[in-house]
């Protein structure tokens, strides 16, 4: 077989994998789309209209719906959800970071307080920001407790989740 017959077969088969994995993407977001409407809407939905939170079957399968808040303070909103957070004394979720460069061989300098660091011309920079998990428990909290919060201020949502929990030894 000539060289340029081998590279065309070869470009075809990369055609042709190229393809079967485009088919195997679009089978997997499909996938898990159904998997998430499942999860998210109907099951809990179901078990809502059964007044329901959790229930065994009898193969010994648990399932539970729990509601679920996902979070993060959108960049461009950020001042704003910490005024907001200030204004109705939650900044104790605020933790600030300060990040201080030194030179190699500065780890003397590095050892002293921050009201040394500032004479000494040294690069500081300061980052205020509310960790992922405690912005999320914190919406949950304040959720639970009935308080009105601004949602999208903190580019939260709320959604109820269910679990399907097999019995030991027993695989989907």
């Amino acid at each position: 077989m000539q060289k340029l017959e081998q590279l065309t077969i070869l470009a075809g088969m990369l055609i042709d994998a190229g393809a079967k994995k485009e088919d195997a993407e679009r089978l997997l977001k499909q996938a898990k789309e159904n998997e998430r409407r499942l999860r998210e809407e109907a099951i809990p939905l179901l078990m809502f209209e059964l007044g329901i939170r959790n229930i065994g079957l009898e193969d010994g399968t648990s399932i539970e719906s729990s509601t679920e808040v996902y979070a993060s303070v959108p960049a461009a909103r950020k001042a704003e959800a910490f005024k907001w957070l200030d204004e109705n004394d939650f900044s104790g979720i605020i933790k600030t970071q300060l990040e201080i460069n030194f030179s190699r061989g500065d780890n003397e300098l590095a050892k002293k307080w921050l009201q040394f660091l500032r004479s000494k011309d040294l690069d500081i920079s300061m980052n205020e920001s509310v960790h992922p998990q405690t912005l999320k428990a914190f919406i949950k909290e304040q959720i639970e407790a009935g308080t009105q919060i601004p949602l999208s201020l903190f580019g939260a949502m709320v959604v109820d989740t269910a679990k399907v929990k097999l019995p030991k030894g027993k695989k989907a």
